[in-house]
């Protein structure tokens, strides 16, 4: 409808000129009077309606509800819950590594697994790119969460949780997240010799996994792809 009156009211404006200019110019003058009143309520009519038709969108109790993932409505809701959760689950994870407990980082590594194998990427089929970039990089999250239930050693692990961070964080921003916000974390000495280990948080005071002590050092945000911070 808002495209109809956006066509009507330069038209209407146009005749409405027309109409005005005859009304001046030409003996017998009074339809032309009459058509220039009417188009004069029709541009009213169509400037109104379009006024009323543009904001509905404002009214209270109309907005849509918020589905803690935003990209200007790209994504389904049913997308939107599946990453959601495989995120929720990451955080488990990560909460387990920072306690150093293996058992616990097992078993939040299956609930983690069971998330990713739930988590469906073929809307973004038609964005050919898009689709292969993310299903790489899931691939490769999900190999790496494997080796984090199945490696019996807790350097190990720590070594997969640095990989599969790494490819959780491209998934978020070459999906384009931009609520919440996440933040890239590094530990400098992670690994010992200057081998430092990534992690993404909530906030940029996220618990450190790899157990390093210090404030970890913030390069990047979700929502401004690869700049640096």
């Amino acid at each position: 409808m808002i495209q109809f009156l956006n066509i009507l009211l330069p038209l209407s404006l146009l005749l409405l000129t027309g109409f005005v200019y005859l009304a001046f110019t030409r003996k017998n003058n009074l339809k032309y009077r009459r058509w220039s009143l009417f188009m004069v309520f029709l541009c009213l009519l169509s400037g109104l309606g379009r006024f009323l038709l543009k904001n509905e969108d404002l009214t209270p109790g109309t907005a849509p509800p918020d589905t803690a993932f935003q990209h200007v409505g790209k994504y389904s809701d049913q997308f939107n819950r599946f990453l959601k959760k495989s995120m929720a689950d990451y955080f488990l994870l990560i909460e387990s590594s920072v306690d150093g407990n293996q058992e616990k980082m097992e078993t939040s590594g299956t609930a983690l697994k069971a998330s990713l194998d739930s988590f469906k990427i073929e809307e973004l089929i038609t964005d050919t790119v898009l689709y292969d970039a993310i299903y790489l990089a899931l691939d490769n999250v999900k190999a790496e969460t494997a080796a984090i239930i199945s490696d019996p050693d807790m350097k190990e692990k720590r070594a997969s949780i640095n990989i599969l961070s790494g490819e959780l964080f491209t998934i978020l921003t070459n999906l384009g997240i931009r609520k919440p916000v996440y933040y890239w974390l590094t530990c400098p000495d992670a690994f010992g010799n200057g081998k430092e280990g990534g992690w993404i948080g909530e906030t940029t005071a996220s618990p450190d996994p790899y157990g390093c002590t210090g404030e970890p050092l913030v390069k990047k945000r979700s929502d401004m792809g690869s700049t640096n911070q």
